[in-house]
């Protein structure tokens, strides 16, 4: 236990672990907020509020790993898998066109298999799984916009401002915006041993607190906003 006690403060100690720190109690707030608003929003915003809720529990699982084995790659590999299926559900339980759903849904089916040959060909357990990370941004990314598209014709009958679903969807477009551009940055930083590594780490950690500080209003919010499906 002392170990684990001077593992934190080394980690935590630095300016990157206190935004880390920052990032943590934001993700937790948010997590508490979806919660405790799950039983008034609808089916759409309910997956998210079960994604929220299982990323904070992969990133104590990932703060653990750090701590005992000095990598984190390994819990990742299944998260992503995991979390990629949750956005997924979330879109298909926001869109309404049937042929869409139907071509996301057929998609949806490789996604463990495309990290079962990724881990088994290109990047192990060990490694960040960046391949599958950038796959999972090019999805999200087109996702999003398609829902953002569908809800901007409703803007002819209401206000887009007060669709729940308009701030989700544009919280998730920027942030897999923003990561589709940083982790080959990050990742390539880091194989080159750059100064500049730290920093893009600690852009990204912002981007994190932003992201989830905002979807933690929008929970706080969206039972007083519209969320009709797209």
């Amino acid at each position: 236990m002392q170990n684990l006690f001077v593992f934190l403060n080394l980690y935590f100690g630095s300016f990157t672990g206190k935004l880390i720190a920052i990032y943590f109690m934001v993700l937790i707030i948010a997590a508490i907020i979806s919660i405790l608003r799950f039983k008034k929003v609808s089916k759409p915003i309910k997956v998210l509020s079960i994604l929220l809720c299982t990323t904070l529990i992969n990133e104590l699982l990932s703060l653990y790993l750090t701590f005992k084995y000095k990598n984190n790659s390994f819990s990742f590999h299944f998260f992503n898998v995991i979390e990629l299926y949750l956005i997924t559900m979330y879109f298909l339980c926001l869109l309404q066109p049937k042929k869409i759903k139907i071509y996301i849904l057929f998609i949806s089916f490789f996604y463990p298999l495309f990290e079962y040959l990724n881990i088994i060909y290109l990047q192990p357990l060990s490694t960040l799984n960046s391949n599958f990370i950038t796959f999972e941004t090019f999805l999200t990314i087109g996702l999003s916009l398609y829902s953002l598209y569908r809800l901007l014709l409703k803007d002819l009958v209401n206000p887009i401002l007060k669709y729940s679903h308009f701030w989700f969807c544009s919280i998730i477009l920027m942030y897999f915006s923003c990561s589709f551009c940083l982790w080959p940055l990050i990742k390539m930083l880091y194989n080159q041993k750059s100064s500049y590594y730290r920093i893009a780490i600690n852009i990204h950690v912002v981007i994190n607190i932003f992201t989830y500080l905002g979807l933690g209003l929008t929970f706080l919010f969206s039972p007083k906003m519209l969320s009709d499906a797209a």
